[in-house]
């Protein structure tokens, strides 16, 4: 049975203890150019505001910050809207800082998401378990409104500035190891976590 690919990334829960990570609220900038939903990785940038975090690697970008678990009322150019994902090239404008748009996010780094792999590199079950402890980036495959992001394990694993350290595998038993979008436990890469400011010498 072909395993189902499931969005994003998917909260499990802390390392430590067993209460759940409260979300930090952090601000999107004006005009972003796209879309960002539940279970999507964003990282930070100069001016205080985050984006979905860059793919590949956290060498070509910021380190990722967290994963998005919730959306805030946006500004739909007429009024206060409540969806599912924040639209791409969501303005509230230049002033209007009540119509700010807003995400919620679960810290990637010490705090545990189970998410799919959107390639074939590994097809054993002993070939992902030797995965475990090693280090891979994130990718994406943008479907209209979804940006679909997955683990890629056909990057090196051995990259100390990749997002995602791999954890675990998946607590399910009916896996198809041979099939697309094999779901494995990650946490955010601690050594790529950047400070809350992303301006240097913080």
């Amino acid at each position: 049975m072909p395993n189902p690919r499931l969005y994003g990334f998917r909260y499990l829960g802390p390392m430590v203890g067993n209460k759940p990570t409260k979300p930090i609220r952090y601000r999107v900038a004006s005009a972003y150019a796209f879309p960002i939903n539940i279970g999507d990785p964003v990282e930070m940038i100069a001016g205080g505001t985050c984006i979905l975090s860059v793919a590949g690697g956290a060498g070509v970008g910021l380190a990722t910050i967290g994963i998005v678990t919730g959306i805030a009322p946006y500004w739909d150019g007429v009024k206060m809207a409540v969806g599912n994902y924040l639209p791409a090239n969501t303005t509230p404008g230049a002033v209007n800082f009540e119509r700010e748009s807003y995400v919620y996010v679960i810290p990637a780094a010490n705090n545990l998401f189970e998410c799919c792999c959107g390639d074939l590199t590994n097809v054993t079950r002993a070939a992902y378990l030797a995965l475990i402890g090693q280090n891979i980036p994130h990718m994406y495959t943008v479907v209209g409104t979804l940006n679909w992001p997955e683990l890629n394990t056909a990057h090196p694993p051995v990259a100390t500035t990749d997002q995602w350290r791999i954890m675990d595998l998946p607590r399910t038993v009916n896996v198809d190891w041979a099939a697309l979008y094999v779901p494995l436990i990650v946490s955010g890469n601690e050594i790529a976590t950047p400070p809350a400011s992303p301006l240097a010498g913080i």
